[in-house]
């Protein structure tokens, strides 16, 4: 769970997804090809009013860390696993500067069946 907007930048999405990085000019992945529009998918699927962006603003924040030990899908897994980072709007959870725990613990299994659903798509149990 994460953040509301980026500085002042107030943000248009309800969730922002990233699974690479680019660094001095080179596009690092750290999760195989379609994982991440198919987790976004499986979101959609649950909730289908959130508005998803992917690989749009937070590619600097946490990525490097994403990229060090995320798995691509190609290359020796060498003890890695495929990462995504997500970014989720506060609005979603906090209504009127309070903790809404009934919409907090429904995102949680939302997120938690639809990363369920990827890594069965993708054969990562």
């Amino acid at each position: 769970m994460g953040h509301a907007s980026l500085g002042s930048q107030v943000l248009k999405w309800d969730i922002v997804l990233s699974d690479s990085l680019k660094y001095n000019g080179q596009l690092i992945k750290f999760a195989p090809a379609g994982y991440i529009d198919f987790y976004a998918g499986e979101i959609n699927k649950r909730m289908p009013n959130l508005i998803i962006g992917k690989n749009s603003v937070y590619l600097f924040v946490y990525d490097h860390l994403c990229a060090t030990l995320g798995w691509d899908g190609s290359s020796n897994k060498n003890h890695r696993v495929p990462v995504i980072h997500q970014e989720t709007n506060e609005s979603l959870y906090i209504i009127d500067d309070q903790l809404d725990l009934p919409r907090l613990h429904h995102l949680q299994q939302v997120f938690a069946e639809a990363i369920l659903a990827t890594m069965q798509y993708f054969n990562l149990e």
